[in-house]
């Protein structure tokens, strides 16, 4: 199976709401374990609701486990809200309703600094000052499925190329697990009718992101001012990539 390429940071980015200042509050991410594990991640699929803040996201993921069953401490990395906003928002993570169910099972999880976690020399000075949610994951022999759910606020832009709310997220290989790669992945994006956005035009390697529309609508030129971004205009439906 052809290894997953990743795509650096989904960008979707709402051109029809301006505003005056630079805003961001938080960004979606995968699941990543803390020490090398012999368990495969084998499948994910991405789904992003919702028009306008906040923005719903589920992840399905299924991790196939050769051996015994084994635990391990996982987590999810998010930055802290940054830019013009209030100060109680400033330093603290902006992820609301966040879930994670392991085979059926609700699991409790913490929340802290990278820093001040066992994660940090995962991270070493990148990820630093992000925030981590993690839980430990009992992962039997064979087929595990988690599902993965939360919600989170966009960032806002002045910048007079694109002015909008945006939301980013981070893609990668699954490069932390032991395959390497992800033997499939699915994006489905639904922000309802009549949205106009952006999207990222290629992976990070230079690759063309082949968006599908399923339903009613156009993907249009690409953006004149960010030749990374390619604009969607929908009327209906959603908007689907499968690498």
């Amino acid at each position: 199976m052809k290894k997953i390429l990743p795509l650096l940071a989904l960008l979707l980015i709402f051109c029809d709401i301006i505003t005056d200042n630079n805003i961001f509050f938080a960004m979606g991410n995968n699941l990543i374990p803390l020490e090398e594990t012999s368990v495969e991640l084998k499948k994910e699929i991405l789904i992003l609701n919702g028009k306008g803040n906040p923005i719903d996201i589920s992840v399905y993921f299924e991790f196939f486990n050769p051996g015994d069953d084994i635990e391990r401490l996982v987590g999810f990395v998010t930055p802290p809200a940054d830019g013009v906003i209030d100060d109680s928002l400033k330093g603290h993570p902006q992820i609301n309703n966040f879930k994670v169910n392991v085979n059926d099972q609700l699991l409790e999880y913490k929340v802290a600094s990278i820093d001040s976690t066992e994660f940090t020399p995962i991270f070493k000075n990148s990820y630093s000052h992000e925030f981590i949610y993690y839980f430990k994951v009992k992962f039997k022999k064979g087929l595990n499925i988690i599902r993965h759910s939360y919600s989170y606020s966009g960032g806002w832009s002045s910048d007079q190329a694109r002015p909008g709310s945006y939301y980013e997220y981070r893609l990668t290989t699954g490069k932390t697990w032991a395959n390497k790669k992800i033997d499939s992945f699915e994006l489905y994006i639904n922000v309802g009718r009549d949205s106009y956005f952006t999207v990222p035009t290629s992976f990070q390697n230079g690759i063309s992101a082949d968006w599908q529309l399923i339903g009613t609508g156009k993907i249009g030129t690409i953006n004149p001012n960010y030749k990374v971004e390619r604009f969607v205009k929908m009327k209906s439906g959603f908007l689907y990539l499968k690498p």
